[in-house]
């Protein structure tokens, strides 16, 4: 099952650049500053681990500091 960023809330100084990591090459997701809120589309994860089920996002912070609450959505594949 793939994860997808389907909303976001943030405050921050700095910046923070969220990556869907994949087994060989990694994919930007989106890049936060400042305040705001991101309400859709859906960001898909297209990284090379589209099957992966945990594990495939990070967070790579320059001189951030604040929060950041993610609405994560996995695909229909998903079983528990």
């Amino acid at each position: 099952a793939t994860l997808s960023i389907v909303r976001a809330w943030w405050a921050l100084s700095g910046s923070v650049e969220i990556q869907f990591k994949g087994s060989s090459t990694d994919t930007h997701a989106i890049r936060l500053a400042g305040t705001g809120k991101y309400d859709g589309p859906a960001i898909s994860n297209n990284a090379t681990n589209a099957g992966a089920t945990s594990g495939d996002l990070e967070s790579i912070g320059a001189s951030a500091t604040g929060f950041i609450v993610l609405e994560l959505r996995k695909d229909e594949s998903f079983t528990a």
